[in-house]
């Protein structure tokens, strides 16, 4: 069969990978973004770099995704298991850091920012007698310990949903077939 020069074989690329490409490479620059901005207050750590790396590898991988690389693929899918284990493996340290530490944080916010409990207190006092109960269960939730435990459970989760989603995705047999080395011979015999 004669070559046609008008054939796009990037035409033929499933449009879910397309939108799959743009999200990891979106999520990886933020990340990027977020844990530069960390650095740059002086937040130093392993976590940090190991978050940075992880996402550039993640632009790579989409890249190569993009051109339906097989072995990018499987790549992604191993680290998408990778990091989906070492997330509810930190989440579970995090929280039991947390627990141990809570009072310390309680303390040393309470220390910070004490103007803002006050302000808070008199913004309560200042409610109606049966809206002060439930003002104070709300508040509650914004105590550091808690707080803290709040925004890592809805990061992690995003986080491991994230992943959970890339797994299914990419080992989907249509998705997969795509990546497959009959697909590259037929698109090259074209």
């Amino acid at each position: 069969m004669e070559k046609n020069s008008s054939v796009n074989p990037a035409r033929r690329r499933p449009i879910g990978v397309i939108v799959f490409v743009c999200l990891i490479m979106l999520f990886a620059v933020l990340s990027i973004k977020n844990n530069l901005n960390l650095l740059q207050r002086g937040v130093v750590g392993i976590m940090l770099a190991f978050q940075i790396a992880i996402s550039l590898i993640d632009i790579v991988l989409a890249i190569y995704i993009l051109r339906l690389n097989d072995l990018a693929r499987k790549v992604l899918i191993f680290m998408a298991v990778s990091v989906l284990v070492l997330n509810l493996w930190g989440y579970r340290n995090v929280i039991i850091t947390i627990d141990k530490q809570g009072e310390d944080i309680e303390t040393a916010w309470k220390q910070e920012g004490q103007q803002a409990y006050q302000r808070i207190e008199a913004e309560i006092a200042q409610a109606p007698p049966e809206r002060q109960e439930s003002l104070r269960k709300i508040y509650e939730y914004f105590k550091p310990k808690a707080f803290i435990k709040l925004m890592m459970t809805i990061f992690t989760g995003f986080s491991i949903f994230w992943r959970a989603l890339l797994i299914f995705y990419f080992t989907r047999p249509k998705v997969k077939a795509q990546f497959s080395p009959e697909r590259a011979k037929r698109v090259e015999g074209e």
